[in-house]
């Protein structure tokens, strides 16, 4: 059944989406999925399809957009850009471009998906082959009027493809055609190659004070090429999918590449995620020790042996049949007892090749070893596995109505899982690529790899992850997340999974998962705009958001653990001035401090009172200010506010409340220096600490918020023009603010 969409597109004519019978005959043969799920992938994509350019124009036009599309890893972000093509192809669209990936295992993995799901050449052409037949095609199909035909183009992402591709566009009737009709170009793992990584030269070589070492902009190869293709297509929607998109949101507002729109895909009901492998428990999680790789001499990790030998173990479990032992239904959609037809296992162990060659030779090595001991009966490996199959009878007996016993699944195990049936692939460097045709020889795989590990691969039936590798310093948390294999539509044997993984890693992952949903909610909630206009606020502690050479801008952090004020703008003095007043107006006056030695000083004479978050915030979201620095001081305070209760109690202190302090300026008119020392003890003393809090305060203080709210007349500066000094005597107040409790670190982006 055809449905029609009204779309109202700002500067285009309006136009329809109409579900036709492309888009009909695809959902039909999602027989997996539940109504629920299918509703959800069709709003998602007539979603995505409203924010595109309209297909085509009366007259000669020039429109293009940006759009991001976000799902989780491995939740079926190529189902969603497939769904898109059918129903771009029902709504007369003519091309797409898909840039499958950067290797050549993505490109195949993603045109068999294309092939196996479209497949219908009266309907779609999936191009590839040289550019001279992809251009008589095309030419020929974009002007077919009796046959309506969408032509698909999946390439790599690599400057050679797209420039040939850009070529294309070089012909005159290409060009006449797209003035008047638009293409969509699909970028998948958008984050990847794509974006500009010479973006923080740039910004840096733009701050140099001599205009001579002030260079002209660079760009990477790709970003370069797929520049070159978007300016060579008068009308596009360029649409950039991906699980990361920290890069892709923290670009410049004039980087061709910057969404400007951004549709957030919700999973299928089987699919687990981060939320479910980093929960409270961590039952899906089991702790290694890193490598030590100095070590040439070096045997195969313990933890290793194990998660092979259980890996195995399952395997023989969960894909073959056991006489007296019936599988229970309702396990899967289609109501059968789970039964895999493969099972895999995966290890990311370094993106060196030479040291993903060492695993490689252990595994293969101590599964012959393993298969002689069970040949042998060898008491030392049969008590080791029954150690693991006690454990899986446990967390697998929901699968069975009569478990199978230790004996039965040692003989699969021995003669089945070990023998032919198990196919090793070293997916590194030049090593293999893992397309359908290697899942189809063998039944039990083993993955080792590191890079080609990484990104949009889609590991079969992936029951055990072995991940030792780790870094050093900071991580980035896209490459972090993008390792995550593991997660994927798993429910049905969730309990047969198992990661082994460094305690960093579980650190840096359970970091991700948090900033990944409170990003995600945020973007449901809001429009793509609204999160540049919050300065691009994002919240990590360990983790680096991205590559930093691709964010052309200072990167500002805060935790406020550390001593924070606001500078003062000289424009707005009155009306912030009221603001910080206010602040102490709707707060409890509860008593002074006297911190000094008798007799006591202006300087150190102070009154103490409590308020709670939802009156300091009120007062703070008021304050304006001129620097964009300020301003996103300003953003993070408030985010960190919004994650207490609005009635958390909240110190003030109206700091040496009989006078105005002197301090001076610097040449870009900031606070040379508030206080006479910082932090752990915040400010001039060790206010309401026990050991020197007076009368009623003494012991009070219990890790509570503490501002400051200091009253400041600017001073004359020996070491600086008196010219300058305009603002010498101006008398202003200001708040500084201590959070002990906060462990978020706040990052935005500053492109001034």
């Amino acid at each position: 059944m055809n449905n029609t969409f009204q779309i109202n597109q700002n500067n285009h004519e309006d136009y329809d989406v109409i579900t036709g019978d492309n888009f009909d005959n695809f959902i039909e043969k999602q027989t997996l999925m539940n109504p629920i799920e299918l509703d959800r992938l069709e709003t998602s994509t007539v979603n995505i399809l409203q924010n595109c350019v309209p297909p085509s124009f009366k007259k000669n036009s020039e429109y293009y957009n940006t759009g991001l599309v976000l799902g989780y890893i491995q939740s079926g972000k190529t189902l969603s850009f497939t769904s898109l093509i059918a129903l771009a192809s029902d709504n007369n669209y003519k091309l797409i471009i898909v840039f499958a990936g950067t290797t050549k295992m993505l490109l195949d993995q993603t045109s068999e998906r294309l092939r196996e799901d479209l497949g219908n050449y009266e309907d779609f052409v999936i191009l590839s082959g040289k550019s001279d037949s992809r251009l008589e095609d095309i030419r020929s199909i974009i002007h077919e009027t009796e046959r309506k035909r969408t032509i698909v183009i999946p390439i790599l992402k690599h400057y050679k493809h797209i420039d040939e591709i850009s070529e294309l566009f070089n012909d005159k009737s290409l060009q006449a055609y797209f003035k008047k009709n638009t293409a969509i170009i699909i970028d998948d793992e958008s984050d990847q190659a794509s974006l500009n990584t010479m973006g923080r030269k740039n910004y840096t070589n733009s701050k140099k004070e001599d205009d001579e070492l002030k260079k002209e902009e660079q760009f990477s190869t790709t970003y370069k090429s797929i520049s070159n293709l978007k300016n060579k297509i008068s009308n596009h929607t360029y649409i950039q999918y991906t699980a990361t998109p920290q890069a892709n949101i923290l670009l410049s507002q004039r980087d061709l590449l910057r969404p400007e729109f951004c549709v957030v895909l919700d999973p299928g009901d089987e699919y687990t995620g981060g939320k479910r492998f980093f929960n409270k428990n961590l039952d899906l999680i089991s702790k290694i020790d890193p490598e030590k790789k100095e070590n040439e001499d070096r045997e195969m990790p313990e933890s290793l042996k194990d998660a092979f030998r259980l890996f195995t173990l399952e395997s023989a479990i969960l894909c073959y049949e056991y006489k007296g032992s019936k599988r229970l239904i309702d396990l899967n959609p289609i109501g059968e007892g789970l039964e895999l037809k493969r099972t895999s296992m995966m290890i990311h162990a370094d993106r060196i090749i030479l040291e993903n060659s060492i695993y490689h030779n252990w595994l293969k090595g101590f599964r012959y070893n393993y298969k002689i001991g069970l040949e042998n009966n060898e008491t030392e490996e049969i008590d080791e596995l029954k150690k693991i199959y006690t454990e899986l009878t446990r967390k697998l007996q929901n699968h069975f109505d009569k478990f199978p016993n230790f004996e039965d699944v040692l003989f699969r195990l021995r003669v089945y899982v070990l023998s032919s049936d198990l196919k090793f692939w070293f997916v590194a460097g030049d090593g293999d690529d893992v397309g359908q045709k290697e899942w189809d020889q063998g039944k039990h795989h083993v993955l080792i790899g590191g890079q080609k590990l990484d990104r949009g691969f889609t590991v079969k039936e992936l029951i055990v992850t072995y991940m030792p590798r780790t870094t050093k310093g900071k991580s980035n948390a896209d490459t972090v997340e993008q390792r995550c294999r593991y997660f994927g539509y798993k429910k049905r044997y969730i309990e047969a999974c198992k990661v082994y993984i460094t305690d960093k890693a579980i650190s840096e992952f359970k970091e991700y998962v948090g900033f990944e949903e409170k990003l995600r909610k945020f973007l449901k909630e809001y429009s793509i705009d609204k999160f540049y206009d919050n300065n691009r606020l994002m919240q990590f502690l360990m983790l680096n958001p991205t590559s930093l050479n691709k964010i052309p801008g200072e990167i500002i952090r805060n935790r406020f653990k550390k001593y924070q004020y606001f500078n003062p703008n000289f424009n707005n003095l009155k009306k912030n001035n009221r603001y910080y007043n206010n602040i102490l107006k709707t707060s409890k006056y509860e008593g002074e401090l006297n911190l000094g030695n008798p007799p006591a000083t202006n300087d150190n004479c102070h009154k103490v009172y409590s308020s709670d978050i939802s009156s300091i915030k009120d007062n703070i979201a008021r304050l304006e200010f001129e620097s964009i620095k300020e301003g996103i001081k300003q953003n993070q305070l408030l985010n960190m506010f919004n994650e207490y209760e609005n009635n958390k109690k909240v110190w003030v202190i109206e700091i040496a409340h009989k006078h105005y302090r002197e301090r001076s300026l610097d040449k870009n008119d900031s606070i040379k220096a508030l206080d006479s020392n910082f932090p752990p003890e915040f400010g001039d003393k060790k206010l309401l600490k026990e050991d020197t809090a007076s009368g009623d305060f003494s012991g009070q203080y219990n890790g509570e918020i503490i501002i400051h709210i200091h009253k400041i007349r600017v001073k004359e500066d020996e070491k600086r023009d008196k010219s300058s000094q305009i603002h010498l005597g101006n008398k202003f107040n200001t708040i500084a603010i201590l959070a002990p409790e906060s462990d978020d670190k706040y990052i935005s982006i500053n492109y001034d």
